[in-house]
């Protein structure tokens, strides 16, 4: 059951439901059974008692650290739940691997016996470590622990959310009024429509050539590399959309995790915009305790530590070389423009011009390293950087299979969304907004095209990590 999927929308309905009729202190138990109940639709038993142990490990060793007060006996508790926790998700992702299963193939048994680990585990392992740093208390609850990772509007893919934060909410869940249920619906259809109208469409485009790339070239090659950048950023940041839309529904506030990535300044500034809640999660646990580590080294130690905080976190997608890639190509990235930041430091940083070159070429790079994220294999993805070099080729293949008439409504869905994009930020489309009549015509089209537009639905790109 995937939020895309039209049985969400009656569980959704059934959980608002649910929680509106549960007082307030016990909203938290109808939370858990509700997400566990979620979790069982994808009929993964495994992976319940999965969650189930990593919270009780996460519980026990949180109250481990509080019972003792030695330093000595805090650190090794620490280490060893933040390392036993690792170990469960290198597992996972091994076995994954014994399988032969590609992360972008179809949908396979191992997607599903896979779906959400990777989040749960990395809040385990930060809600451990912030209650050794003292940033979190030691939840008394094992269940309120348990609720906090498999709390499933954000189950599937994120964000990200800190104990802290999440277990406070907890205690005393919300009751939204009219404007937080109406901004609930307006996060919800938005990241609906992001999903499956722009994220699946572009989706189409990308298997063929990735599927391909010996078919194509020039052009129309490097268009599916632009179009698997944007289809990413739909599929993801409209899921988290539609989770946050969820989780406020039922009187939460999940954190941000997108805004604008591909008008960032920078590869810096871009993952400050892409997957916020994970960059924050590696920057926090294993960037500043190597910067800390080798502080001594100045520019130098902050560009190794961030080299090696991103080349790893590839392996956090899947242990494959294209993943491999592209997390050593963003450390690269992340290492060199700090060393080139020191080296320019004190000169004045330019104009609009330059700002502008900045946001093209920060594209470009990320878009690069795309390639080897969604290809198959380094094979495909150095197959498709050679169909750039190719003379055009390609387009009656894609018009043949999708329809010319498809590709051109693709197009200009794309231009209509950049605009209201552009627009949503501008003081008078706000004013407008304000208005009744034009909220609800809004509404109204989105809600249209929707149901006319939307592909046929397709699992989240994330979910497999």
């Amino acid at each position: 059951m995937l939020f895309n999927d039209g049985s969400f929308l009656l569980f959704l309905a059934f959980s608002i439901l649910v929680v509106r009729l549960t007082p307030v202190s016990w909203r938290w138990v109808a939370l858990l059974l509700l997400s566990l109940l979620f979790y069982a639709s994808f009929r993964a038993p495994a992976l319940l008692g999965m969650v189930a142990l990593e919270a009780g490990v996460a519980w026990a060793i949180a109250h481990g650290m509080k019972r003792t007060e030695q330093p000595a006996a805090r650190w090794l508790l620490c280490l060893g739940g933040a390392l036993g926790l690792v170990g469960v998700l290198v597992l996972v992702r091994l076995m994954v691997r014994s399988t032969g299963a590609t992360a972008w193939g179809p949908a396979k048994s191992w997607l599903v016996s896979t779906i959400g680990v990777s989040y749960f585990t990395l809040q385990a392992i930060s809600y451990v470590v912030d209650v050794y740093l003292e940033r979190a208390e030691a939840e008394p609850n094992p269940f309120r622990v348990l609720t906090y990772l498999v709390l499933y509007p954000k189950l599937l893919q994120g964000p990200i959310e800190r104990a802290s934060g999440m277990l406070r909410q907890l205690e005393a869940p919300g009751t939204p009024g009219y404007e937080a249920l109406r901004s609930a619906a307006v996060l919800f259809g938005w990241g609906l429509f992001k999903k499956v109208v722009l994220g699946d469409r572009l989706g189409r485009v990308v298997d063929l050539v990735f599927g391909d790339p010996s078919l194509f070239g020039g052009l129309t090659a490097a268009a599916a590399a632009y179009a698997f950048a944007f289809q990413l950023y739909f599929d993801f940041s409209g899921y988290t959309d539609m989770a946050r839309g969820t989780a406020r529904f039922l009187g939460l506030e999940l954190s941000e995790n997108f805004r604008a990535p591909y008008l960032a300044n920078g590869i810096i500034d871009f993952w400050r915009r892409w997957h916020i809640t994970f960059s924050r999660w590696l920057l926090d646990y294993i960037f500043a305790p190597l910067q800390v580590s080798w502080r001594r080294l100045g520019l130098v130690g902050t560009a190794l530590a961030l080299f090696i905080t991103f080349s790893l976190s590839g392996l956090w997608h899947g242990f494959a070389w294209t993943f491999f890639i592209w997390g050593l190509l963003h450390g690269t990235y992340l290492a060199g423009e700090v060393l080139l930041r020191g080296l320019r430091r004190g000169r004045p940083s330019g104009g609009l011009a330059s700002r502008l070159l900045g946001v093209a070429l920060t594209f470009h790079l990320v878009t690069f390293a795309w390639i080897f994220f969604r290809a198959p294999s380094v094979q495909v993805a150095l197959s498709l950087l050679k169909a750039f070099l190719r003379p055009n080729s390609g387009g009656a293949v894609l018009a043949g299979v999708l329809g010319r008439q498809w590709m051109e409504v693709t197009a200009a869905i794309c231009l209509a969304y950049a605009l209201v994009a552009a627009l949503r930020s501008r003081q008078l489309f706000q004013r407008l907004f304000d208005v009744g009549a034009f909220r609800w015509v809004a509404y109204t089209v989105l809600f249209v095209a929707i149901m006319l537009l939307r592909q046929d639905s397709a699992a989240y790109l994330y979910a497999q990590f």
